[in-house]
Formats: C-alpha cells, sequence, structure tokens
C-alpha cells in the first residue's frame, strides 16, 4: 500500500485480549483499524463511518447482536467486504456466513499469512465486483433504454441504420454512415478485422446467428471493445438479405477480466512464494500440487509425486488419525491439526496445518487444500521448556518454605506442598480461593497495603501472621515480589514464606 493512503478495517472482537492481539496485526499488514465489541456499535460505525472499507467480523460477540446479525445490518445500508474471522470451523457457522456474504471466512490462528491474503483477495474481489456492478447496470440500463447499438446492414457491411448509443459508443455520428460513406468494417480494429470477416462468412453460410468480441477504433483514435450479436434475415429462397442484430460496449468488462488475470498471476506468485507449505490433494488423497516451499521443506519434487497418494510421507501411527480428517474436510469442513511428515532424507518434520474443500465451479468438493507451517524447532523448544518447567516445578515442590502466588485480583493461583502442610489444608482447597480467606481482619486491612505496594512494583520482606484451617494462627516471614506481563503491567504477585511461629 505504498503510495496511497491506507484502507481503514472495522475489527469487530468482543474478547479485549484477542482484539488487542489483531489490531497490532492488522496494524502490521499496512492498515487503519478501528475496533468494536458489539454487534449494535459495529453496524453504526461501519455505516456511519465512510472510510471504513472492509469488516473483519467475528460471529460471537457475547450477548446482544451477533456477527451475522450485524453484517446483514450493515450490508442493507453499505456495499462493504465483510471477512468473518472466528474460531468455529463447523459447517452449521460457514452455512451462515454464506447466505450473508461470501467474501472470506478466516480461522483464528491461521497464521499471518492466511489472514493477510485473506484479506487482500477480499479486497480484489470487492473491487472486481463493483466494477462488475457497475458495468451490470450500465448493461441493465442498455437493456431498458437502448443502451448500446441497434443495426442493420447490407451483407457488405453497409449499415441501413445504427440506433441508440452510436456517437457515445463509437465517436461518430449517424450521419458520418449514412452521408459521409463510412462504412463499419472502417472502425474495426485492423488487427481483428480479417478473421472477424473469416468468422463472418463462415457463419451466413450456415445460416446461423455471430456471436463475435473486437475492437473498434473510435473518431478521436481511443480504442473499445464491443460484443456483437447479428443474425442473418433470410428471404424465402433461404439466402441471407440483411444482417441486423445488436452492439454493446464491453471495454469495462474486459478490464475486468484483465484485472481478475492479473489478479490470478498474483495469488499465484504469492503461493509460490510463501513461508507455507501449501498443497492441493483430489479427493482420493492423491497430490496434484504443492508449492516450491513444500518442495524446499521436504526435499522433494513435485513432478515425482503428481498423482501419487501422500500416505507414504506419513508415520503408520499417524494415518488412521489423517484419513479420519482428510474425510471431516471431504464432508465440508475446515481442519486444524499437527502431523509429522517424512523427508526425503527419512527425517520427520513437524507442520501445524490448516486444510479446508476445494471446490468446483458447480461446487462440488473435488479435493483439499492445505496451508502448514514448518513448527519442527517449535516443538523441539517447547518440550526443552516443558522438561525445564518440570525440573524447576520439582524444585519448588521440595522446598522447605512456602510458596504463594496470585493473581492480580489476589486469588491463588499457585501453592507449593510445604505451603497447604503449613496451613492445614489440601491444594484443592486453596487454588482460586482469594488470599483474605486466610486471615482475620486486621490482616485484610494490613494484606491490602501491602498489595497496593506489590501494584507499584515494590519488593518487600515483612513478618504476617495466617490463620490456619484448624482456628490456629502462625507467624510467617514473607518474601513477596510483584508479577508484570511484558508492558510492565502488574498481573499478580509471588512470596517465599517461612514459619517462625
Amino acid at each position: 500500500m505504498k503510495n496511497q493512503e491506507p484502507k481503514t478495517i472495522l475489527l469487530v472482537e468482543d474478547d479485549a485480549v484477542t482484539a488487542m492481539i489483531e489490531v497490532i496485526q492488522l496494524k502490521s499488514f499496512g492498515y487503519d483499524v478501528v475496533a468494536a465489541t458489539f454487534g449494535k456499535e459495529a453496524v453504526e460505525i461501519a455505516t456511519g463511518n465512510d472510510k471504513i472499507d472492509l469488516v473483519l467480523m467475528d460471529i460471537n460477540l457475547g450477548s446482544g447482536m451477533d456477527g451475522t446479525e450485524a453484517a446483514r445490518q450493515i450490508l442493507g445500508k453499505r456495499h462493504l467486504p465483510i471477512v468473518f474471522l472466528t474460531s468455529h470451523s463447523e459447517k452449521e457457522y460457514v452455512e451462515r456466513v454464506k447466505a450473508i456474504t461470501r467474501y472470506g471466512y478466516i480461522i483464528k490462528n491461521s497464521g499471518d499469512f492466511v489472514i493477510q491474503s485473506s484479506i487482500e483477495m477480499a479486497f480484489e474481489l470487492f473491487e472486481a465486483n463493483e466494477t462488475l456492478r457497475k458495468s451490470e447496470e450500465k448493461f441493465r440500463g442498455f437493456a431498458e433504454n437502448l443502451d448500446g447499438i441497434a443495426v442493420r446492414g447490407d451483407m457488405e457491411g453497409k449499415p441501413e441504420f445504427l440506433l441508440g448509443k452510436l456517437e457515445a459508443i463509437t465517436g461518430y455520428t449517424w450521419e458520418d454512415f449514412s452521408k459521409k460513406g463510412l462504412n463499419w468494417f472502417d472502425i474495426m480494429h485492423p488487427d481483428d478485422k480479417k478473421e472477424l470477416v473469416k468468422q463472418e462468412l463462415k457463419n451466413t453460410a450456415a445460416k446461423k446467428p455471430i456471436d463475435l468480441e473486437y475492437r473498434i477504433i473510435r473518431k478521436d483514435g481511443g480504442i473499445r471493445w464491443v460484443c456483437q450479436r447479428i443474425a442473418p434475415h433470410l428471404k424465402e429462397d433461404g439466402t441471407p438479405e440483411f444482417m441486423q442484430g445488436m452492439i454493446i460496449d464491453i471495454t469495462e468488462r474486459k478490464k475486468v477480466e484483465g484485472v481478475l488475470k492479473a489478479s490470478e498471476k498474483m495469488y499465484r506468485t504469492i503461493i509460490e512464494t510463501s513461508n507455507d507449505l501449501i498443497w492441493i490433494l483430489d479427493i482420493e488423497g492423491k497430490f496434484t500440487y504443492f508449492n516450491r516451499k513444500a518442495e524446499e521443506v521436504s526435499g522433494y519434487i513435485l513432478k515425482d509425486w503428481l498423482g501419487k497418494d501422500f500416505a507414504p510421507l506419513i508415520p503408520p501411527e499417524d494415518m488412521e488419525r489423517l484419513q479420519h480428517i482428510l474425510q471431516e474436510v471431504l464432508n465440508g469442513k475446515t481442519m486444524r491439526y499437527e502431523t509429522r511428515v517424512q523427508n526425503k532424507d527419512s527425517t520427520f518434520f513437524v507442520l501445524s496445518i490448516n486444510t479446508t474443500p476445494l471446490y468446483s465451479e458447480a461446487g462440488n468438493i473435488i479435493g483439499t487444500i492445505s496451508f502448514g507451517q514448518d513448527i519442527t524447532e517449535r516443538k523441539q523448544a517447547e518440550e526443552k521448556l516443558r522438561e525445564n518447567e518440570k525440573k524447576y516445578r520439582q524444585l519448588v515442590e521440595m522446598l522447605q518454605e512456602g510458596v504463594w502466588s496470585i493473581d492480580k485480583d489476589a486469588n491463588t493461583t499457585y501453592v507449593n506442598p510445604r505451603l497447604t502442610e503449613m496451613l492445614g489444608y489440601t491444594l484443592e482447597e486453596m487454588l482460586g480461593k482469594p488470599l483474605f480467606n486466610f486471615m482475620d481482619k486486621r490482616g485484610v486491612e494490613l494484606i491490602k497495603h501491602y498489595l497496593e505496594r506489590r501494584k507499584q512494583g515494590i519488593v518487600e520482606q515483612h513478618d504476617f501472621e495466617f490463620l490456619c484451617k484448624d482456628g490456629s494462627r502462625i507467624v510467617v516471614s514473607l518474601e513477596t515480589t510483584p508479577i508484570t506481563d511484558e508492558k510492565g503491567d502488574y498481573i499478580g504477585a509471588l512470596a517465599g514464606i517461612v514459619d517462625i511461629t
């Protein structure tokens, strides 16, 4: 979006954390973002702010108006591309939005490439649809008001009459043809004329209607595309007497076709240069395509796998699960999953995959298309983290001092065995309970004061008295420290506790 004002996206998401992440993501793509939490609010913004170029809509928006109803109301007042971004991949949700808009249905966590590409495709499709819509309005006007050229002429191309939008389309007037001797063949583009004459003679001899698309050169030198529907009028003996029919301007349609062809080329380039592995299987599970990234990661070459089953690439222990997933996709569902895949060198890599049905123009499922991300290194890192977490958790649980963790609302999120032993409670009896449940009224006032200091980032040590389950009291020494998130905001506190009774 260089050298032009960035497009504005209305993000409709009721979850604050998710909305914050998605706003950052969309801005990283170069878009301006306006956020809405509720359906009614989304309708007011979309219909009242003419700078909104696209709506990215969640389906479930809590109580009140849901995303599908909000989309329906927006489209009742404005022509806008609406793309649904949701965690739901069930068929009934897809069917609900198909009747409203078909600019896109993205499963959350599909990855930056899928989301960005889907938005770009929605903008391209909307622009093409808008062009087509405007073009269709012109053609509708022709049907109602003769917005074209009604023509009758002899077999040599000399017109007997040219009615309608003659001057608007060609730049010439009827007088140019009737009094100045201009012939329709004279304004045909020379590169098209020879083939047109050949087709016209062939169809005339066969006494059939002629459907032709070709260029004409206007009086001002401009080029126009026209569609000509001409049929021979036959004499009683069956020989052609004259030609008559309609000529309409299809220049705008040709421009749209050019845009669509360019878009197809662009999308193919995106797929081939994508950092995602992309592949297509037919309904029998045989490869019909995979992109360069898939070749790079797997070591295989597309031509060696065309028409071959994917099964040899999957470990036997994963095969039953994968076959079930693909069957679900062939039944119309979009599935997200992880699996191992065998490289050409017989090692395995791990993919996070999003697979969706592939439809024919007739709407029939003819296969599957999958987008995969290589998460092998991430999986290895996660395993290492799990090992470290297990090791450190064991160390914490073996400590002879208590450990107590709370969230920002002072609810218990973790206690180690030593602390439960000190207070006489079980782990289940403490988790999720407010810190205030384990002290008297004086202690509550004190601890509120201390928590305010934690929120200010203060680390300190002090003595405190807790109530045990059996009603007895213990005096402890607390070493407390605040817990903050990546932005430095307070999200809880952690304390080490030593019984000094």
